[in-house]
């Protein structure tokens, strides 16, 4: 019975010290998403996050005043800013 309440003990505490690595690894990248994001200019970080939560090309231009492709054009010149910010943050703590 002890041998059982231990072999339990050691699969509860892998458990939950596995639950706090993917935690904290979480809290890493959004900590590190969130500082690329705040590179961008705030409007850019509006409309990536608009987009990032569903709204499309077309639901994008209509709200900002701009035609579907030119949406289309501004969310990728976005992501490509935002990737390029978070490689940099990334090689310097290397």
């Amino acid at each position: 019975m002890m041998k059982n309440q231990s072999s339990d003990l050691q699969w509860e505490v892998s458990e939950l010290l596995e639950e706090v690595t993917v935690e904290e690894a979480h809290g890493a990248i959004l900590r590190r998403f969130n500082q690329a994001l705040e590179t961008l200019d705030p409007q850019g970080q509006e409309i990536l996050v608009e987009y990032f939560y569903g709204s499309t090309f077309e639901t994008l231009g209509k709200r900002y005043s701009l035609s579907t492709s030119e949406a289309e054009i501004l969310i990728c010149k976005l992501k490509r800013q935002l990737l390029s910010q978070l490689q940099r943050n990334t090689q310097a703590r290397h």
